[in-house]
């Protein structure tokens, strides 16, 4: 695996990270969990569930995208200098942005039954992928299948140890983190972070092809 691709890796990992901190990703499941009266281990079992739907999502969402990558580069040649440049186009959006998109999911009715809380809970994550990754897996257009499958097990590892363990601070009532105001600079995080990698891979390709 070469350096580029260790650092969309790395990058994914990261920006995984950075949106599992949003709390529509943990408080509601926390909530629930208690409300329900649910044991922490079968509040983290329902997390868990829905961490995979919402990261099996965002992965099909990416391996389009980067199908699409894949055939642009084909026809145009310079993929790296076009996914870069994407990326830095991005990224200086993300940045530049003063404010962002908010999550309105209205309260889940206490009187529910665990089943019905269960896929309530799945559908609210699972319908909001991470569309913060889907640059991350155009710049990953030239990897193989079975390093874009890698690519989306590195995202799901990450986002599921992110809602599982910020779940399980909330469910046991640490509240004095804060953590929820982290939200508001996140698409500067991951802004900073499409800038990186994207200004990597036009380096990589002017360094690599003199």
């Amino acid at each position: 695996m070469d350096q580029p691709a260790i650092s969309i890796f790395i990058a994914v990992f990261t920006v995984a990270l950075i949106h599992a901190v949003l709390p529509h990703h943990w408080i509601p499941f926390a909530l629930v969990g208690k409300s329900q009266g649910w044991s922490l281990a079968k509040t983290l079992g329902v997390t868990a569930v829905s961490s995979l739907g919402h990261s099996a999502v965002t992965t099909a969402m990416g391996i389009v995208v980067a199908f699409l990558g894949f055939q642009i580069a084909r026809y145009a040649g310079g993929t790296d200098i076009i996914t870069g440049g994407i990326l830095v186009a991005m990224g200086l959006v993300y940045v530049s942005v003063s404010s962002r998109h908010t999550h309105n999911h209205g309260p889940i009715d206490p009187a529910l039954s665990d089943r019905a809380a269960a896929v309530s809970l799945f559908t609210m994550v699972t319908l909001s992928p991470c569309i913060e990754l889907l640059p991350m897996f155009l710049a990953a257009s030239k990897f193989t299948w079975s390093l874009l499958t890698l690519l989306g097990m590195v995202m799901a590892v990450a986002n599921a140890i992110g809602m599982l363990l910020l779940t399980t601070l909330a469910y046991k009532g640490v509240q004095w983190l804060r953590l929820e105001r982290l939200e508001h600079h996140e698409r500067k995080m991951v802004g900073i972070v499409l800038l990186i990698i994207g200004i990597g891979l036009i380096l990589f390709h002017y360094t690599h092809h003199k």
